[in-house]
C-alpha cells in the first residue's frame, strides 16, 4: 500500500523516482499493472488482439526509450526505479481515466452531446496531466531542466503514437 501512496505522492509532483525503490520486483509489477490498464484502456478503441498488440509496444517502447535516455546522460542506475516511476503513475492515471472512458464511449453518438464533450475534455486534462507527470519523472531521472523534459516526454508521447499506429494499421 505504501508504493501505491509514493506513486500518486509522483503524481501530484511531492516525489520523485528516487523515492521507489531500485527493485527489479518492484519494476515487473508495476510493468504488468501498466499493461493491464494499457490493454483494459485500449479495447475501448480497438479489438483484444490489436489492444494486446498496442499494450506490448506501449511496454517494449517504453523500456527501450527510458534504456537510452539513461545511457545517453551516463545514469543507467536509476533504470529500474524510473521505469518503476513511470509504469506505476501511468497505471494510476490509468485507474483514474478508465471512467472517463466509460462514460465517453458510453454516450458517444448520443443526442446529448454534453456528457461526451465533458468526457473529451476530462480525457485532455488527465493527457496533460500524464504528460506533465512524465515530464517530471524525466526531469529527475535525467538531472535535466523542466522545459526540456516535457520536451522529452511530448515527443515520447508522439513517438509512441506514431509507432503504434504504424505497427496497427501500417500508416504512420
Amino acid at each position: 500500500m505504501q508504493i501505491i501512496l509514493r506513486f500518486i505522492d509522483i503524481c501530484m509532483f511531492k516525489a520523485g523516482p528516487a523515492d521507489i525503490p531500485a527493485s527489479a520486483w518492484l519494476m515487473k509489477l508495476s510493468l504488468l499493472c501498466y499493461f493491464m490498464l494499457s490493454l483494459l484502456i485500449n479495447t475501448f478503441e480497438y479489438g483484444f488482439l490489436v489492444s494486446f498488440l498496442a499494450s506490448i509496444i506501449e511496454i517494449v517502447f517504453v523500456l527501450f526509450v527510458v534504456n537510452i535516455l539513461l545511457q545517453f546522460r551516463g545514469l543507467t542506475n536509476r533504470y529500474l526505479q524510473t521505469i518503476a516511476a513511470i509504469a506505476g503513475t501511468s497505471s494510476c492515471i490509468g485507474i483514474v481515466a478508465l471512467p472517463v472512458m466509460m462514460l465517453f464511449h458510453f454516450f458517444e453518438g448520443s443526442e446529448d452531446v454534453r456528457v461526451t464533450v465533458l468526457a473529451a475534455w476530462l480525457m485532455i486534462l488527465l493527457t496533460l496531466w500524464s504528460l506533465a507527470v512524465t515530464g517530471h519523472i524525466f526531469k529527475q531521472a535525467l538531472a535535466i531542466k523542466q522545459g526540456t523534459a516535457i520536451v522529452i516526454a511530448v515527443a515520447y508521447v508522439i513517438l509512441l503514437m506514431t509507432v503504434i499506429r504504424f505497427v496497427i494499421t501500417g500508416v504512420a
